[in-house]
Order: structure tokens, then sequence, then C-alpha cells
């Protein structure tokens, strides 16, 4: 059956395929062959749920109190910067940006508050400017610090479980369930 969910491709034979609509952005290579170029969506995963980045900043820029938001991934973490309106608490705008976040699903999460975001001159957010802000490299865990704290805990479940687990290691992956954490 035809729908939104599906179009059609040329194929390098010049053939028409029906195809599944991704959003993904493709080009074609010499031989004809596709290449992955991006999404033409706002769709990122995090914790593998798929997360619409532009339907979080419109949630979030519903709230009165803010006067500029933006999202991005940073180490599988969605990132939230905001700026409020004059004289709005940050912290009560970051513990609702927090609910909502809890509210969508998204599992891992840091939200930021910033005096501004920073912008290029054609309007377009800087990237660049906001992973630079202080606000956020204070807010972000420290590598090494988290890399730290993941062998620590690979050591306790190692020990609790009786067997060796990484740092790196997914508890799923190595057949422990949540029944064996109760345990």
């Amino acid at each position: 059956t035809q729908s939104e969910s599906f179009g059609v491709v040329c194929t390098g034979e010049g053939k028409s395929r029906p195809a599944f609509a991704t959003a993904d952005r493709v080009v074609f290579d010499e031989d004809g062959f596709p290449s992955f170029a991006g999404r033409r969506d706002a769709i990122v995963k995090i914790s593998g749920k798929r997360i619409d980045t532009a339907a979080i900043i419109a949630r979030v820029a519903e709230d009165q109190a803010i006067a500029d938001v933006d999202v991005a991934v940073h180490n599988g973490a969605l990132v939230v910067w905001f700026q409020t309106r004059h004289g709005v608490d940050d912290n009560e705008s970051a513990v609702s940006i927090r609910r909502l976040l809890v509210e969508l699903g998204v599992s891992s999460f840091v939200v930021v508050a910033v005096p501004s975001i920073p912008r290029k001159p054609n309007g377009k957010v800087d990237k660049d400017g906001l992973r630079a802000l202080p606000q956020f490299v204070e807010a972000v865990p420290d590598e090494a610090k988290a890399g730290e704290l993941a062998a620590g805990l690979a050591r306790t479940w190692s020990e609790l479980l009786g067997r060796r687990i990484g740092a790196e290691s997914s508890l799923l992956a190595e057949g422990i369930g949540s029944l064996d954490l109760i345990r």
C-alpha cells in the first residue's frame, strides 16, 4: 500500500523502485550506490530510542519563561541549552525541562542554563559556541571521571555477580536480566 511512509527511488539503471521513507538523505556514488548523507528531520537516537529534537525544542519553547532554546546530542545524551527571560529563576526552568524530558522518555540528558544562545550571523545556532560555554563544560561529566566511575561500578558488579564485567559492558548483552540484579 502507498502511504507517506513510502516513496520511489531511481536505481543506477534508471529503474523506479518503491522505498520506505526513512528521512535519511543519501547521495549516489559514481557506481550508483547510495551513501548515507545525514537526515532531513530532527530525529536522534538516545539509548536506542528515537527522539524528535524539533518537538522537544517546541515543547520547551512553549514555556513563557524560556527566551531561547536549542538541543544537541553529546556523548549519547541529549543536551538542552536554554535561556530564560529576564527575572526568571533558571533553576525552576531547569526542573521543568527535566520533568518534560522524563515525560517524553528521554533516558539520558543534560540541561544547561546559559545567559544566551550563541548565533551565527545568519541566525542559526552556533553549536560550537554552545559547547564552548563554561556552563556546558561544567555541566558535562569529565570523561576521565566518568571512566573511573564506570570502572568502579564494573568492579562492584563483578564482585556481586561472581563474574567479570567490563566498564564498557552491557549487563543485558552479558545475559544478566533484571531478576539477576534484584537477587
